[in-house]
């Protein structure tokens, strides 16, 4: 039977049987796959220590006449234990994890693995922020869809302007002037910069970032439902 060895985030697990369980994981180079971790429920599996949630891991099987293929090794390689520590954070990984693992049933994008390695990483920072996480990571699978918030300009005008102030289209995924609308150029230009930054850390460089993220978290929350469905 052919052997493969790669990296792994676990998206979803199942108990089966008496002391295995079913693995769905997503790696760099393999897409999404479906192990089995036979025995691994045991106090002294050799598997366990190796395929931890929150976490990226080496593992290596080997292939099957089915879709379900064995582990016969495993190694942590990145374990994000802080993440657990608080229950927001917690909860919103448990949606991170949801989302991948509805959009990758059909096939893995480019570079889906390494969005939600980067998100993890990220979360498990002290001084992360949930609403950075979500506006960082929606944006990244919108665009590994083919799809994006437009920020060139809103719906009814040829361009953002400091007087105007705005609401926001999921329809179209486009921004429209309004008499008191909730958002403001400040915020189109938050998300210029979250489009083209590779780490949601590095969003922490603008000035009150919090404030502008927490005001846009809603249409993040709602677009990760809806990509979700």
């Amino acid at each position: 039977m052919k052997t493969q060895t790669t990296q792994a985030i676990i998206l979803k697990r199942l108990n089966f049987s008496e002391a295995d369980r079913i693995l769905t994981v997503i790696t760099p180079d393999k897409g999404r796959l479906s192990l089995l971790a036979k025995a691994v429920r045991r106090p002294k599996s050799k598997l366990a220590g190796g395929l931890e949630l929150f976490s990226v891991s080496d593992i290596t099987y080997v292939e099957g006449r089915s879709e379900l293929k064995t582990i016969i090794s495993t190694r942590l390689k990145n374990h994000y234990r802080n993440i657990v520590s608080d229950v927001n954070k917690t909860m919103a990984m448990y949606e991170y994890l949801k989302v991948l693992d509805e959009i990758t049933q059909h096939g893995v994008e480019n570079g889906l693995f390494e969005i939600l390695k980067e998100a993890m990483a990220y979360l498990d920072e002290e001084d992360s922020s949930i609403a950075i996480a979500n506006a960082w990571l929606v944006t990244k699978l919108l665009k590994s869809d083919g799809r994006s918030i437009n920020t060139e300009k809103p719906a009814n005008s040829s361009k953002f302007s400091e007087e105007d102030e705005y609401e926001f289209s999921y329809d179209d995924m486009i921004f429209i002037k309004v008499n008191q609308g909730v958002f403001t150029p400040n915020h189109i230009k938050f998300l210029r910069l979250v489009e083209r930054s590779d780490s949601p850390k590095k969003l922490h460089m603008i000035n009150d970032y919090e404030h502008i993220s927490a005001s846009l978290n809603t249409i993040f929350s709602n677009l990760l439902k809806m990509h979700k469905a």
